[in-house]
């Protein structure tokens, strides 16, 4: 046996001990201790038609973290649901691509809630996202169809980007929530 081995395995111990640093895995599978959740579509105040997508995008991002997501609700499942609040569509400043193509800034304010199973608001929280699409030059007929087109893609982003925001930020809360708790069961 080489006598190097030892040092080398006490050396590769305590590096890895110093590295940690306290950094544990994020555990995505249960937030707020939830293990299944049944997604519902948001209500809108205001037509914006992000609603289906939204649930479903958010569907698949918690499925994607080890959440069992349910299609219907159930008794033993949490429930993942929220407002669209507000949407408005406004002239932007001038395109960087040419002046004379007009680029329009959409933006949305939603607001996301878990519930437990019994109906407890464990977690809520509001965003506000914006994007910006830019309108076809012209007065041909096909030019609101591109336009709109454009606007439904600037909208399919903010979609994907309050999935990933809500998602994020209910595993990281339940996280720092858990760990809060642990540490002040710990000092008593």
């Amino acid at each position: 046996m080489n006598p190097r081995l030892p040092v080398l395995g006490v050396l590769l111990l305590l590096t890895a001990q110093t590295l940690s640093c306290g950094y544990n895995f994020v555990n995505a599978s249960a937030p707020y201790g939830v293990s299944a959740i049944t997604v519902t579509p948001f209500r809108e105040k205001e037509p914006v038609g992000i609603s289906q997508s939204l649930a479903r995008a958010l569907s698949i991002r918690l499925a994607q973290g080890g959440v069992s997501v349910r299609t219907s609700k159930s008794a033993t499942a949490g429930q993942l649901t929220g407002t669209v609040h507000a949407s408005g569509v406004n002239p932007a400043p001038t395109s960087a691509v040419d002046k004379s193509v007009p680029s329009y800034r959409i933006r949305v304010t939603v607001g996301a809630r878990l519930r437990s199973p019994e109906g407890a608001v464990l977690w809520e929280k509001t965003y506000t996202l914006n994007d910006t699409f830019l309108s076809a030059p012209g007065y041909e007929p096909e030019t609101a169809l591109i336009t709109e087109a454009q606007r439904r893609k600037a909208t399919q982003r903010l979609v994907e980007e309050f999935a990933l925001r809500i998602t994020e930020d209910l595993v990281l809360s339940s996280t720092l929530s858990s760990q809060g708790d642990s540490n002040d069961a710990s000092s008593k």
